[in-house]
């Protein structure tokens, strides 16, 4: 189950982590075609530490071409769970960032704190509904 969960990890960690513009500066709508969204369950041990992993994960997405947003949310009623949402240009976009060479680092760390597998949603823009 461990491997199982380490995979969806790195695929879920990569999805969402190798994306992102600067903080201040957010994304148009028009600069991405794929949102993936990411639900993360870390043993309530971990928390602290997995936030650490992931500021150091964003730091080194932030640097990768193609990824217009990213941000991790913590759930207020269950300070164990994290909603990730990112967006990237295109499908290449999110290519390259499972390629990054950190990718799987960070997304072995990361998948040894969780308490289940991450769930993970793939989403394009939906043709001509952008205002």
């Amino acid at each position: 189950m461990r491997k199982v969960f380490n995979v969806f990890a790195l695929f879920f960690i990569g999805l969402l982590a190798g994306c992102c513009g600067p903080a201040d500066q957010p994304a148009a709508e028009e600069e991405y075609s794929k949102i993936i969204t990411a639900r993360l369950f870390i043993e309530p041990e971990h928390v602290d530490e997995f936030i650490e992993l992931f500021s150091e994960l964003t730091e080194l997405t932030l640097q990768e071409p193609g990824c217009t947003g990213y941000e991790l949310f913590q759930d207020p009623d269950d300070p164990s769970r994290f909603l990730v949402f990112e967006t990237y240009v295109n499908q290449a976009a999110v290519e390259a960032h499972f390629a990054a060479p950190y990718f799987a680092e960070y997304g072995e760390k990361i998948g040894r704190l969780a308490s289940r597998p991450a769930e993970i949603a793939v989403f394009d823009v939906a043709g001509e509904t952008r205002q």
